[in-house]
């Protein structure tokens, strides 16, 4: 894994800034095909799509999926939602909170390590609220 602290060098705009903080995933964490920053309406606020994923697609899908796992959660009194995993034949699908405007995307192939993916996932969700919190400042 890379050293943290090479993810926010240097001026960079806030798209820049979150863009690297997402391509953390996709470019240290093995398996990991792409990730994005969504707003809980499924709006795109920023991504590291590698391949064939569809920006529009992931955002809609992870929305609808947040308001399910949300639900869920609530109404078999499971606690606060902390993550959501979709296991396919063909990868993975992990959506977590960033904050109570953002949630974060990972898609990821069948050969991926979940435990490796969900201990990175940690890591650069607190970094992205880290950001979006200097945002809601300004």
């Amino acid at each position: 894994l890379r050293k943290r602290t090479e993810v926010m060098i240097g001026e960079a705009t806030m798209s820049d800034r979150l863009e690297k903080l997402l391509r953390v995933m996709t470019n240290d964490c093995p398996g990991v095909e792409a990730a994005a920053l969504v707003s809980i309406d499924g709006l795109i606020m920023a991504s590291a799509l590698n391949g064939g994923a569809d920006e529009d697609k992931v955002a809609a899908m992870s929305a609808a999926l947040l308001s399910v796992a949300e639900k869920i959660g609530r109404e078999l009194e499971r606690g606060e939602f902390e993550a959501a995993i979709v296991r396919g034949s063909e990868g993975l699908v992990v959506v977590t909170p960033v904050d109570s405007d953002a949630i974060m995307v990972i898609l990821a192939g069948k050969k991926s390590k979940l435990g490796l993916i969900l201990y990175e996932l940690k890591y650069v969700a607190n970094m992205l609220k880290q950001e979006l919190k200097g945002l809601h400042l300004l």
